[in-house]
């Protein structure tokens, strides 16, 4: 091996042999290129004994040390050939061995006084980088390798250096916007763009990630990996919930490789909730070149569903399955086609089908428990519903708001209990009525609300402390101690036995006592009394007619406006909307085909105290199952709800909600058209106001 210190002593100079120092030194080369360095040590040290001063050997002697990394003797060499020479590249090559051998302040003195004397030559600046990036110091790395990367543009290795450093450090956004100009240029490598996005990935700016994909594709569209970049945009476009750029990205696809089936298929699964007439048309697509894709006869039925063509859809599940017998999804599509047609043991035989398929997937088993709690098994039900927690492994995680035991139902005996928040603000809505029933004892509940609803559930439940949610759970505790945990929506396992004793009372005919958990603030409602006094003499009636979440599995639940006028008019009724989100053409709609109609002019997604004002205010509501079902029902307001097939929260009763006596269900089957549901509201309405005369 080469010597640390690179040094020849007098007793190794030979005599002087006939042939000069060539054929030495070749040998030495030869010996060098198989990888022997020893034996090329050996050819240097002869041809310098037999010729001193030959550049050429001393030139192969370093290139020899750099080879081995023999950073101490590289310093050493080139020291003394500096004294020799007296040339720049001498004492370049000084500074590199000191600089990878840890003498870096020796090194940086030696580049700084290169850099003055020759401050065009990129090697210097870029060993400058080197050095602050080996001492810990980013910025300092930074300057000199963006005035490297000015001088020489196109250097690759330079650029890639760069890109490693920004990733590694988590540059700030001014060092990316910063080097960006370079990195991106128009004629910048591929390789180059694609490390760039790794960085900017990793330093959280995905949009400008996803952007530099579509870039390269654009740029390169031959190149065999640009639908693998536009794939990795839509990917980053999804995650960012980006549809139109994710949808622009698999477009993109589809016009460079126009027989993808595959990306036809995701296309249509992006484009459904939007515009799933496109959707029907690209899974058709997608089919036409992939005949038995389970993938695209499931996104094709799931298309059909949200326009509401239930005909083929159960046909098209059908042909999946038998397409690719293994494709869990499928099964779950079933299973969820088969609740919203009131088929709750069809939907457990398909989800547990799915199961046997991928038993470690946590969320089959949330499927599993809709179909169990749709038929009354509450004992299996709610345990199973508590999977919703895992995460998808290896290995699964539990995805607790706080790191503390789980309670169980215990007394508290003086310890803390905080019920954290999870789901959607319905699900709050819902789970609430537990509240009530934590057996507080000498201990402390502490619950979790949404900022919108906390004053009314300080209000409500005044022996239980009430705390805003906030981004992280140390802002939202604010310092209070915490012995065990629970989420909200898992308050249903303690209590099991208080659910399975209301499904009794009801399926006997005695329903569970109603009960008021929430209440509205007073002041508040009477200006809302105020409001509506004027048109006394009528039924109040609030109407909602969809939930936010526009899913193949949530749109055969809701009505739209035409349904409400049709199902409403010409009744003596005061009309309340409480729809949020209701578009101006709705609004319009409703005015002229109702009799008397108030919009509130309010925000009635977040203007939620009004909300519980309103409805306090009302006779009945008439509503999809959503989050405005619940907050009535806890207001201990009537409630109509229409809905396709069966909740899993009437446990196997076909009208009745066990927990919520003051709601009822006017279900459907698909086969029936949305009006026969609201014939069966009118004659509802009707008789309500017949007995009301009478």
């Amino acid at each position: 091996m080469v010597a640390a210190d690179a040094s020849i002593s007098p007793n190794e100079i030979v005599t002087p042999a006939p042939g000069g120092d060539s054929a030495p030194r070749d040998r030495g080369l030869r010996a060098m290129h198989c990888g022997d360095l020893a034996a090329a040590a050996a050819g240097f040290k002869q041809a310098l004994a037999l010729a001193p001063q030959s550049p050429e050997t001393h030139d192969a002697w370093r290139d020899l040390l750099i080879l081995a990394q023999a950073w101490p003797g590289l310093a050493l060499w080139s020291g003394r050939r500096c004294g020799i020479d007296g040339q720049p590249v001498s004492r370049l090559h000084q500074a590199i061995g000191h600089l990878r051998s840890g003498n870096h302040g020796r090194a940086l003195a030696m580049l700084k006084s290169l850099a003055s004397l020759l401050p065009a030559e990129p090697p210097i600046w870029i060993l400058l980088g080197e050095t602050g990036e080996r001492q810990g110091r980013a910025d300092e790395a930074l300057r000199p390798y963006e005035r490297a990367l000015v001088l020489a543009p196109r250097n690759n290795d330079l650029m890639r250096a760069i890109i490693t450093l920004l990733g590694q450090t988590g540059a700030s956004a001014s060092a990316l916007a910063r080097f960006g100009r370079h990195l991106s240029a128009p004629d910048a490598s591929v390789e180059v763009l694609v490390a760039l996005v790794d960085a900017l990935l990793s330093s959280g700016r995905a949009r400008e990630a996803m952007a530099t994909l579509d870039s390269i594709a654009r740029r390169s569209p031959a190149h065999p990996s640009a639908p693998d970049w536009l794939m990795r945009a839509a990917g980053i476009a999804m995650s960012l919930g980006d549809l139109a750029a994710c949808t622009a990205a698999l477009r993109g696809i589809s016009a460079l490789v126009p027989d993808h089936g595959g990306t036809c298929s995701n296309l249509s699964d992006i484009l459904r909730p939007t515009d799933a007439s496109a959707a029907v048309v690209w899974a058709r697509r997608s089919l036409a070149l992939e005949p038995l894709s389970a993938p695209a006869l499931g996104n094709l039925a799931l298309a059909y569903q949200m326009l509401m063509e239930f005909g083929p859809v159960e046909a098209l599940l059908r042909r999946a399955v038998a397409a690719e017998p293994a494709h869990y999804s499928t099964h779950v599509n079933l299973s969820h086609l088969a609740l919203l047609d009131d088929r709750a043991e069809d939907a457990e035989r398909s989800v547990r089908r799915a199961i046997a398929i991928d038993p470690s997937h946590p969320h089959l088993a949330v499927n599993l428990s809709n179909a169990l709690l749709a038929q009354g098994n509450v004992e299996a039900g709610f345990p199973l519903a508590e999977n919703r927690l895992l995460e998808v492994g290896p290995p699964p995680r539990w995805a607790f708001r706080i790191a503390r035991p789980r309670w169980e139902g215990e007394p508290l005996a003086g310890r803390s209990l905080f019920v954290w928040a999870e789901q959607g603000i319905g699900d709050h809505f819902y789970f609430a009525r537990y509240l009530p029933m934590i057996p507080t004892g000498d201990g402390t509940v502490i619950v979790e609300a949404d900022r919108r609803v906390s004053a009314l559930y300080r209000r409500s439940f005044p022996d239980l402390i009430i705390v805003d949610a906030l981004p992280t759970v140390e802002e939202t505790l604010g310092g209070r101690e915490v012995d065990l945990q629970l989420a909200i929506s898992s308050l249903t396992v303690p209590f099991t036995c208080q659910t399975r004793r209301a499904i009794e009372a009801a399926r006997r005919g005695t329903p569970w006592p109603l009960v008021r958990y929430f209440k509205a603030e007073p002041a508040t409602a009477a200006a809302w009394e105020a409001a509506l006094a004027p048109r006394a003499g009528k039924l109040r009636v609030a109407i909602s007619w969809r939930g936010g979440n526009l899913r193949s599995d949530t749109i055969p639940h809701y009505m739209n406006a035409s349904h409400v006028v049709e199902c409403l008019r010409d009744l003596p009724l005061t009309v309340v909307n409480v729809q949020y989100s209701s578009t101006e053409e709705e609004i319009d709609e409703l005015q002229h085909g109702l009799g008397d109609f108030l919009h509130p002019p309010i925000d009635l997604k977040n203007d939620l105290e009004d909300v519980a004002a309103i409805l306090s205010r009302c006779d009945l509501l008439i509503t999809a199952h959503t989050a405005v079902m619940y907050l009535a029902a806890g207001l201990g307001v009537p409630v109509w709800s229409f809905i396709a097939g069966r909740s899993w929260a009437t446990h196997g009763l076909a009208r009745e909600m066990p927990l919520f006596p003051n709601i009822l269900h006017f279900p459907r089957r698909l086969a029936e058209d949305r009006a026969v549901i609201t014939a069966r509201l009118r004659q509802a309405l009707i008789e309500a106001l017949n007995r009301n005369e009478a």
